[in-house]
């Protein structure tokens, strides 16, 4: 939705609208299940689809704690292979696949804003912006991949809000779902690259420290018995004398 609540008026039009022509069954459309079920346990979590009876809510913290743990294990452990994988393939430093994946990084939103912009009429700031919270699992749910048409007579087009009035986005789920997991890998790869990188600036620094800590050392054990060694030999000049 876009700026859908900005006026008052709007949002109690569109509630009034919703609580009279809206019911479960165009609701919890197929495509709109499978994307609440995907974005729960990713989780990105846009609240377009909610549950609302109590076996739902009780379902959905029983999916959520079965489901989310195993979702963010296979997303790291998968994040982890991957990012073995480029460092094998590319054989180069871990300098070189840090700085291609942040780039990549920055430009997989910009392409998925550029989609969404293409195919659900949302304006390309707004369609980055909804690409951006979706891969960072960010999810405010304050953008919906749907068209708001508002003239100067406050008149809401609802018809345009969703597919022949279902509670779905106008994007494909399926291209939704595969561009937010592939987001999401894509972050996790990234950030496993930084954090290696991370770990071993840290090692190169405490390898340089231990080294200079060793050296320091030898120094003040040189610089002790080149002290002993005057002291002795004042000692025997004088005892000479």
């Amino acid at each position: 939705m876009l700026l859908l609540f900005e006026n008052s008026h709007y949002a109690h039009v569109f509630e009034t609208q919703l609580a009279n022509h809206s019911t479960d069954n165009n609701i919890w459309t197929f495509p709109a299940a499978v994307l609440f079920a995907t974005t729960t346990i990713i989780p990105v979590g846009y609240g377009y689809v909610c549950p609302s009876s109590e076996l739902g809510k009780i379902l959905l913290i029983v999916y959520g704690i079965v489901g989310i743990p195993l979702a963010l294990v296979t997303v790291a452990n998968t994040g982890k292979f991957l990012s073995r994988i480029v460092s094998v393939w590319l054989n180069e430093s871990m300098s070189m696949p840090t700085g291609l994946f942040l780039s990549l990084l920055f430009f997989y939103p910009i392409f998925g804003g550029l989609m969404f912009h293409s195919y659900a009429d949302l304006s390309l700031q707004d369609a980055i912006y909804f690409s951006f919270t979706s891969i960072f699992t960010i999810g405010f749910g304050d953008l919906m991949s749907t068209t708001l048409e508002k003239s100067s007579a406050c008149h809401i087009d609802f018809d345009s809000l969703w597919n022949h009035n279902q509670f779905e986005p106008n994007v494909n789920v399926v291209y939704l779902v595969v561009f937010i997991i592939i987001g999401v890998l894509l972050v996790t790869i990234t950030i496993d690259f930084i954090v290696a990188e991370v770990i071993d600036h840290v090692h190169y620094m405490g390898r340089h420290v231990g080294k200079a800590r060793m050296i320091a050392s030898k120094m003040i054990k040189v610089g002790a018995t080149l002290s002993l060694t005057q002291h002795t030999k004042n000692r025997f000049t004088l005892h000479e004398l």
